[in-house]
Formats: structure tokens, sequence, C-alpha cells
């Protein structure tokens, strides 16, 4: 039996600093950052929301994202260094 984590445990929607992310219909919760490190250790600039990984597979490059009532495009995306959290990366 494999093992499965709860993400709701680490974005839940009442945490601070949490953001509500919606795309064709679906939400999720995360934390929107205006910086991050990539899955090479380098560090960017630019926008990016950490967001379960697990919560995001059906979005799509292109995509329009709305968080706080900002929208933005989906770039793509890597994984934290756990391979549980995904950094989405998104264009104003």
């Amino acid at each position: 039996m494999a093992f499965v984590e709860d993400g709701s445990l680490f974005y839940g929607p009442n945490d601070p600093g949490v953001s509500a992310a919606t795309w064709n219909g679906s939400t999720v919760y995360g934390h929107l950052n205006r910086a991050y490190v990539d899955e090479f250790g380098a560090e960017g600039t630019g926008i990016a929301f950490d967001c379960w990984a697990a919560n995001i597979v059906g979005i799509a490059h292109g995509d329009t994202v709305v968080i706080d009532g900002t929208t933005y495009v989906y770039r793509g995306r890597f994984l934290g260094s756990d391979d549980a959290v995904a950094i989405m990366k998104l264009q104003a």
C-alpha cells in the first residue's frame, strides 16, 4: 500500500499566507511568491505559486490561473525537493 500525504495539512484555505488559485473550474491552495529556487538550486525571480503537486495534474501550458483577483498565464512547473510540492511558474 502506497503512502499518500494529505496536502490540505500544508496548504489549508484558512492558513496565513495561503491563497486560492483557480483555473478551468479547479481550485487549489498554496503560496504566491515573487522569487523561487528551481529544481537545480538556481534562484529565480518571477511569479511562482507553491502548491501540492497532486492537485495540479490537469493544468496545461497557456491556461489562465486566477489568484487573489489577478489573472496569470501558466508557463510550467517543477517539483520541490521532496517531489510533493510543485512550483508553478506564472506570467502576469
